[in-house]
C-alpha cells in the first residue's frame, strides 16, 4: 500500500466513523490557536480493517467524501456520532445509518 491517503482498504459490513481534533503544543499560544491543529477521521469495520485520514475540516462535503472513499456500497450500516455533518449520508439508499451518543 502506498502513502496516498486516498488509497487503502475499502470497508464493508458494519462500519463505525468518527472524527477528532489532533494538536501539538505550541509555546506562548492560547487554546484557540489553530495552526497546529488537524482533523483526523477514522472508519473501522467491526472485526476488520481500519481507515484513517487527516482532513482539512469536518464540513459535510469533506466527511461525505471520506466515507465514500472508505466504505463500500455493500456496507450493512454506518454508525456515527451526532455531528450534523454526518446527516443523511449513506453510500447507498439501502444502507442504514445509526447514531451513537457521546456521553
Amino acid at each position: 500500500m502506498s502513502n496516498n491517503p486516498h488509497e487503502g482498504p475499502t470497508l464493508f459490513g458494519i462500519v463505525e466513523v468518527d472524527e477528532t481534533l489532533v494538536d501539538s503544543k505550541v509555546k506562548s499560544k492560547g487554546r484557540r490557536y489553530t495552526r497546529n491543529k488537524m482533523w483526523l477521521a477514522g472508519a473501522i469495520q467491526r472485526e476488520g480493517k481500519i481507515r484513517v485520514e487527516f482532513l482539512p475540516d469536518i464540513k459535510k462535503r469533506t466527511l461525505h467524501n471520506f466515507i465514500a472513499r472508505a466504505v463500500k456500497g455493500e456496507a450493512e450500516a454506518i454508525f456515527t456520532d451526532e455531528l450534523r455533518s454526518y446527516l443523511v449520508q449513506t453510500v447507498t439508499p439501502a444502507m442504514r445509518r445509526s447514531i451513537i451518543t457521546n456521553e
